[in-house]
């Protein structure tokens, strides 16, 4: 019924969810239904409205998921400051492991503050113990700088993917196609 009626009749459906979450306000997957159809529905201060009473209902990693969800809405709404001031806030704030650090990262990087998106990246190497995922890690930090026209730290952060013991041959192949393409974006190479 979900991606149903939200395909045929948007509106319909935000009425629907708007009782079914009434009904159950403590209904994870109601309540994210409804705050991704007002995003649809072009309606973003509903959806942060909603996305901010999940995070308050939440803890932990759960309820730095739902501040990365309204600080993305505000970015949508173009209110850089004030969401930055909210990440700073809520998201940020106490970021100890490698997943945490992974959301700044990402919520940095869409903010288009890639200098920050690579600090929280370097973080999430440091304190990641999965050798694929530190790849992963590696890999996106190498973007990351790339954007940002750090192209000397990004060749390095994709020569360490390189360096990594019993890495997939598939991932082997990304970071030698990312230099690749490094080399060629590089000015005077």
């Amino acid at each position: 019924y979900n991606a149903l009626a939200a395909r045929r009749d948007p509106a319909k459906a935000v009425l629907v969810y708007e009782k079914l979450a009434l009904l159950r306000p403590k209904d994870r997957a109601v309540q994210n239904w409804l705050a991704s159809l007002y995003q649809q529905n072009k309606e973003p201060g509903k959806a942060i409205a909603v996305y901010q009473a999940m995070m308050e209902a939440e803890s932990g990693m759960a309820r730095r998921q739902y501040a990365f969800q309204v600080a993305q809405q505000m970015l949508a709404q173009g209110q850089k400051k004030e969401a930055l001031a909210f990440a700073e806030a809520h998201l940020m704030k106490d970021a100890a492991d490698a997943n945490q650090f992974a959301l700044v990262s990402l919520f940095y990087e869409n903010a288009g503050l890639f200098k920050e998106s690579a600090a929280a990246l370097e973080k999430c190497v440091v304190l990641s113990e999965n050798p694929a995922q530190k790849a992963n890690f590696l890999m996106r930090l190498a973007e990351c700088l790339r954007r940002g026209k750090d192209f000397p730290g990004a060749e390095k952060a994709l020569r360490e993917v390189l360096a990594q013991a019993g890495l997939a041959p598939a991932s082997k192949d990304r970071a030698n196609q990312a230099l690749a393409d490094l080399a060629r974006e590089q000015p005077g190479k």
